[in-house]
């Protein structure tokens, strides 16, 4: 994610992914129709690539919901629902700008300043750093396809009689939902004519939240609980995040990370939907339990664990654990943990102390790991293409301990054969990032650069056959 620190300031958190306030249809909902009660069979066959609409009108100060951007100094913007008007009297009431306190302050309204403002080499950036991004997330996920046209419905949605008591008056919209809870520009020809495609993405910028990249979530979802309308908003300043620098390929790298984990909460990685996903019979998983976790430090929590499901396989064999199988207790089965902290995200993001590397992380990486893909595969809506996963090494092979502690024990495997001691440094990142957070120096085995030396790293040359620890082994071309 990209890096919003000022020279000559102190060295602020990463800015990170916030779940945005609005929240998906729950999975027992009266309104989810029942046939979301079976989930679909998805093969080769009958799945293709998802093929994403994208709308980028609430970017343009013609098509942008009022009070939704900043695009003069001054103006008045309206986060959350605070009421259909700005205030009588003048007075700004989000009273803490520029801080990411200002995120927990759901319904309030600010004044536009120059870093909120959607300019128009923002724009650019925005929308081709999206386009590029969402070519490579189709080439991950395949679903069973629309065979028609893709509309929605015309109504004034599921929170009228809230939004109605607090002074809104609300006309029949198409996707008003969309609207109302996330701020989207919402086009007639949504409801009429309908669009190709398996979803719409939809791409905000409203005013900028410090130390915070974006959010990812969707408004509308399909009779199977697939969703079908997909928000991205875009919450850092455009200037700090390097409008004009470099060339498209460039950008486009720099904010990867964000994009692709931003468009995959969008699809569903989030607490709620693993909580509430089905199997072909409409029963429920039951892949996540919460569970005590106890740190090597005696520090204990309780959070969201997978144990069940493809990304708990796949989780399993990459840190080199059994899972308990055969003959061994249910309560015995070692589970993936979801992110414990920061409470910002709590559970509906890996725990970065186990999964670092990977982009659903708070490790400010943009690797699609196995994991990853697995996980969304659970959901039952996407087949994945696991041959363009990300490779990562962070806790390969480490031991089901380096799991469950979170880190803070884990195994010399010892397990590769590197032609000298060059190839036993681990990742070299590990040892550069900042570790904002905390966690990982204080918390892990080796803490946050576990390769930094050779011995930590599983090396050794005894009799001159060398070995290594997985997670340590770097091969370089």
């Amino acid at each position: 994610m990209a890096d919003l620190h000022v020279p000559g300031t102190p060295t602020p958190l990463p800015p990170r992914s916030m779940l945005p306030r609005s929240f998906s249809i729950p999975p027992d909902s009266p309104e989810v129709p029942l046939s979301r009660r079976r989930q679909l069979q998805l093969t080769e066959e009958t799945t293709q690539p998802i093929r994403l609409h994208l709308d980028f009108a609430s970017l343009h100060e013609e098509t942008a919901p009022p009070y939704s951007a900043c695009f003069e100094v001054g103006a008045w913007f309206a986060r959350g629902v605070p009421g259909p008007e700005p205030p009588e009297d003048g007075v700004a009431t989000c009273e803490f700008r520029g801080t990411a306190a200002e995120y927990e302050q759901v319904d309030c309204w600010g004044r536009c300043t120059a870093d909120d403002l959607i300019t128009s080499d923002g724009r650019v950036m925005i929308e081709g750093v999206v386009r590029a991004l969402v070519a490579e997330l189709s080439s991950l996920f395949a679903v069973a396809p629309e065979e028609e046209a893709l509309t929605f419905t015309v109504s004034k949605g599921r929170y009228q009689r809230a939004l109605e008591l607090i002074g809104y008056e609300l006309e029949e919209t198409c996707a008003s939902d969309c609207t109302t809870a996330n701020q989207v520009a919402v086009a007639a020809s949504y409801c009429d004519a309908g669009v190709a495609a398996d979803a719409v993405l939809s791409v905000t910028k409203p005013p900028t939240v410090s130390g915070v990249s974006g959010t990812g979530t969707h408004c509308q979802a399909s009779a199977h609980g697939r969703p079908t309308w997909l928000v991205f908003s875009w919450l850092q300043s455009v200037a700090a995040a390097g409008a004009t620098d470099g060339t498209l390929e460039e950008r486009v790298e720099r904010h990867r990370g964000l994009v692709l984990h931003e468009l995959i909460h969008a699809l569903g990685f989030t607490n709620g939907m693993f909580v509430g996903a089905r199997d072909a019979d409409g029963e429920r998983k039951e892949l996540l339990e919460l569970r005590a976790v106890s740190d090597s430090d005696g520090e204990t929590d309780e959070v969201w664990t997978f144990t069940h499901g493809r990304a708990w396989e796949s989780a399993m064999r990459y840190f080199g654990c059994g899972g308990g199988g055969g003959d061994v207790a249910e309560e015995t089965v070692v589970g993936l943990p979801l992110m414990g902290r920061p409470e910002v995200g709590r559970a509906s993001h890996w725990e970065t102390r186990i999964m670092r590397d990977d982009v659903m992380s708070y490790g400010g990486r943009a690797a699609v790991s196995s994991v990853t893909l697995a996980a969304m595969e659970d959901l039952g809506f996407y087949r994945a293409n696991y041959s363009a996963a990300d490779c990562i090494s962070w806790g390969r092979a480490a031991g089901c301990a380096f799991v469950t502690s979170r880190c803070g024990d884990e195994v010399a495997d010892r397990s590769e054969v590197p032609a000298s001691a060059a190839e036993c440094g681990g990742d070299p990142r590990w040892a550069h990032e900042a570790d904002a957070y905390l966690y990982l120096e204080a918390k892990c085995h080796d803490g946050a650069a576990p390769c930094a030396g050779l011995s930590s790293a599983g090396y050794s040359s005894v009799g001159g056959a060398r070995t290594c620890d997985a997670q340590c082994y770097t091969v370089t071309t």
